[in-house]
């Protein structure tokens, strides 16, 4: 799959030693990432990144970011607080001991896509579905420290729920859009821009998601929660979405892969949540 990762700042170009260890800022080890649909015998560590949803509703509530295993052959999935001993079916589902069911996305905009890494997908735990990304997580240590910001292009997906009152729901429209998501490795921030978000009912064409915090442990996720950080536009007008009163916002995701310049994806999912079941959210991958 092509990679659409501009490097706003020069990059030293060279060969790295077989045996690890590139100078300067740049990743410090040579690590060979096996690709999420590799069946080499072993297992790699995979990040999810997720909505949450939470009786009554059963609409996005937050965001959360989970590490697990995936045992590549047989293709066993296991992720703390997603799916437990997930068993492969011929249908390409995995259904895990605890009767969760994690599924290749359906969503559209992502039907087109062929990412190396990562797997948009659908968590069922009987109660609720949810929008995950999963994918063979990066490590830290293979971060660039020396390369400017990274930019990563590539698709998104937003819903929106708003105009509830609580004793009447609120509208609900959504919008394939694409995305920008920006990776500044030295200072340990990603920005997040989903623009083109242009179906009918959309009261704005833009999001904007600012400084996630990258994870200074061993994966490469990224979080972020609280209020202030996501900011939505129509063109060059800021808009303000009727959400009602207790917003907040929340953001997951992760790095995924690898080569010796450092991640070759990323995705995540974020919210916006009022009062009343209004809410804004959405999920995004790209390369």
């Amino acid at each position: 799959m092509f990679h659409f990762k501009t490097y706003s700042a020069m990059m030293v170009i060279g060969l790295l030693a077989a045996c690890g260890g590139g100078g300067g800022g740049g990743p410090q080890t040579v690590f060979t990432y096996q690709t999420f649909e590799n069946r080499v015998p072993g297992t790699s560590t995979i990040a999810a990144a997720g909505l949450t949803r939470s009786a009554p509703s059963g609409l996005p509530d937050g965001t959360e970011v989970q590490v697990g295993t995936l045992d590549r052959e047989p293709r066993t999935l296991s992720i703390a607080g997603v799916i437990v001993e997930g068993e492969l079916q011929s249908n390409g589902t995995w259904l895990g001991s605890n009767g969760t069911i994690v599924s290749p996305s359906e969503l559209a905009v992502f039907a087109n896509t062929n990412y190396d890494f990562l797997l948009p997908v659908t968590v069922d735990d009987g109660d609720f579905e949810g929008n995950y990304i999963v994918g063979v997580v990066s490590r830290t240590q293979d971060l660039p420290t020396d390369s400017g910001t990274v930019n990563y292009t590539g698709q998104a997906r937003v819903d929106v729920i708003l105009g509830g009152d609580g004793a009447t729901p609120g509208d609900a429209f959504g919008s394939d859009g694409e995305l920008t998501l920006t990776a500044d490795f030295a200072n340990g921030l990603v920005d997040v821009v989903i623009d083109e978000l242009n179906e009918n009912g959309m009261p704005f064409d833009t999001v904007r998601i600012d400084d996630l915090v990258i994870s200074s442990g061993a994966n490469a996720t990224f979080e972020r929660t609280g209020t202030g950080f996501t900011s939505f536009a129509s063109g060059l007008t800021p808009v303000e979405p009727a959400l009602g009163p207790s917003t907040t916002e929340s953001a997951s995701g992760a790095f995924f892969g690898g080569d010796p310049n450092g991640p070759v994806e990323a995705g995540g999912v974020f919210s916006v949540n009022g009062a009343n079941g209004n809410t804004i959210f959405g999920i995004f991958a790209a390369d």
